[in-house]
């Protein structure tokens, strides 16, 4: 896989890992005053040889280095042993959690036995689901109340919770109230690490809120100058591989509606970034950019219907086409409404759209597909704050 390996032993390894924790330089500005050679011997990466200010230059004595390439892991880590001391209790059924003897550290009310819950964690940012208000509020009050062996709490003002009835009773405003419904469904969704989650059953999206406040292409690696149709088409893929990703089209995740709703969502961030890559290239073939959108349509439609079939033909053969139909439907808009030159490119996929098979996809299910391609939804705000930049 041409990848390049060297190897080390674990004395160096430890002796790496903690010079790279607990000897980590950071430099603070300060008004210019002569140098001298700050040579600090030990200290992460070598000697520091450079010239600064010695009141410039600190030693971190608490936390790791922001940014650090361990900095996840070991964080990680480190809150995996405080999940299995005192949050096991909040995951899977209450009743067997309690049973088994797990850390009890807030009250339990009958009314709980039968609750379903869970937690799960992304570094240091923990979700927690119950179908009961009761577990939730004690959730929060366990880790507002901080874990001091472990010197960490969660932060009161980060903390969000998709409020019920019951529960809102029980917080009494102690914690901001998050989400958003989605008025064509009735659903309700909140943020969290960059995915909107259902607060009434297993729905998954992708949060494009984040469109809102960056460039489409600000995340990439892009050298304009040396650009190739091979780049631009890897790039192109990834964006799909990424916004297909199984969490968007699993059954036990997302509805078909919502899946569907995923894929073209991507479709439209994927055509969105296909239009700011072209503008910084010197010349576009759009032969080339046609195929490369086929490509890439074919890509997504194989993503979601091998995940969603398992093994049905017949339903295989239905996702394919209607994913095929959202991702033309979302080129097409996009390119329309943003690069209206590359003229070819939108004939051939106008012409895709009136093909026999689409059509006849659209007349025998064209309310899912309406639903499934609606850029009015709140979902959807994101990616159109980016359309009108």
């Amino acid at each position: 896989d041409l990848a390049r390996t060297h190897a080390v032993d674990r004395r160096q390894c430890l002796e790496m890992l903690t010079a790279h924790v607990t000897r980590n330089l950071i430099t603070v500005d300060a008004p210019n005053r002569p140098g001298v050679p700050a040579r600090l011997p030990g200290v992460h990466g070598a000697t520091l040889g450079c010239t600064l200010p010695l009141s410039r230059v600190y030693v971190q004595t608490r936390g790791i280095a922001q940014g650090s390439c361990v900095s996840a892991l070991l964080c990680s880590m480190h809150y995996a042993d405080l999940d299995r001391v005192h949050l096991a209790r909040f995951s899977g059924n209450s009743a067997t959690s309690r049973a088994d003897g797990a850390d009890t550290d807030g009250p339990g009310t009958v009314g709980d036995a039968n609750s379903v819950q869970g937690v799960i964690r992304l570094v240091d940012d923990s979700l927690f689901a119950s179908t009961a208000p009761s577990e939730c509020a004690d959730f929060l009050k366990t880790m507002h109340g901080g874990f001091p062996e472990y010197g960490c709490e969660a932060n009161l003002d980060k903390s969000r919770c998709s409020m019920t009835p019951g529960l809102r009773d029980k917080l009494r405003g102690a914690v901001s109230e998050a989400g958003f419904e989605e008025h064509s469904t009735g659903q309700v969704f909140f943020s969290w690490c960059g995915l909107l989650v259902g607060a009434q059953g297993p729905l998954v999206q992708k949060d494009y809120n984040a469109c809102a406040r960056r460039s489409v292409i600000g995340d990439l690696r892009f050298d304009c100058a040396r650009a190739t149709g091979t780049v631009l088409a890897a790039k192109l893929r990834q964006t799909i591989h990424v916004r297909c990703h199984p969490i968007f089209v699993d059954p036990c995740l997302a509805d078909e509606r919502t899946a569907l709703l995923n894929v073209y969502q991507g479709g439209t961030f994927a055509a969105l970034r296909l239009v700011a890559l072209s503008r910084h290239l010197p010349h576009v073939n759009e032969r080339f950019v046609a195929e490369l959108v086929r490509r890439t349509v074919a890509f997504s439609a194989g993503l979601l219907a091998r995940k969603r079939a398992q093994g049905d033909a017949g339903l295989h053969a239905r996702l394919q086409l209607l994913t095929r139909w959202l991702g033309l439907t979302a080129f097409s808009r996009i390119l329309q409404r943003r690069q209206p030159s590359m003229r070819r490119v939108i004939a051939e996929l106008d012409a895709s759209l009136r093909a026999p098979g689409m059509l006849r996809v659209f007349r025998a299910e064209g309310a899912l597909l309406r639903a499934a391609s609606d850029d009015a939804l709140s979902s959807a705000k994101g990616l159109r704050q980016a359309l009108a930049r």
